[in-house]
């Protein structure tokens, strides 16, 4: 899999519609393909809605499919509640399995609703908290907290 940045933010060439040349479309959708396997290990459709990406869907899915073939990724089933094919990193499966496998510690966490890492009703269960500024999610053990008042995930 290509290097390249994984971050949220991450600069792709700007397309009009989409790459001309079937090389570039190609060269591009491993470069998408790659950014979301780099940020979030695991790879979906439900995820990849979260993007604006420069591309269609499918041409990712040919690309993750492609990095499947020549294996440097897996697909399979890997995150329960995800619907569609899932395509994963070596390394975010091993995570993945040592998660399933370690007893809870209650560790708490408080991210802002705006962070990329909300997965909350996408990944994680409940409702999705709306990434509003100044709005707080706070988790434990990967779990939202319900609000006391309306039992949806805590957005304080």
């Amino acid at each position: 899999i290509g290097e390249g940045p994984a971050g949220r933010w991450a600069a792709l060439p700007p397309t009009m519609d989409g790459p001309s040349d079937p090389m570039e479309a190609d060269e591009l959708a491993e470069r998408i393909a790659s950014i979301l396997l780099q940020r979030y290990g695991v790879v979906s459709r439900e995820l990849a809605t979260r993007e604006s990406l420069t591309i269609q869907w499918r041409e990712v899915l040919r690309a993750l499919r492609r990095f499947e073939a020549r294996g440097e990724i897996r697909g399979g089933r890997f995150i329960q509640g995800l619907l569609g094919e899932q395509f994963a990193l070596p390394a975010a499966l091993d995570q993945l399995r040592a998660v399933r496998r370690s007893a809870a510690t209650e560790e708490k966490v408080t991210i802002a609703a705006s962070d990329p890492c909300n997965l909350v009703g996408i990944l994680a269960p409940g409702q999705k908290v709306p990434s509003r500024l100044g709005a707080k999610l706070t988790l434990v053990d990967g779990v939202p907290l319900e609000s006391p008042t309306s039992g949806a995930a805590a957005a304080d």
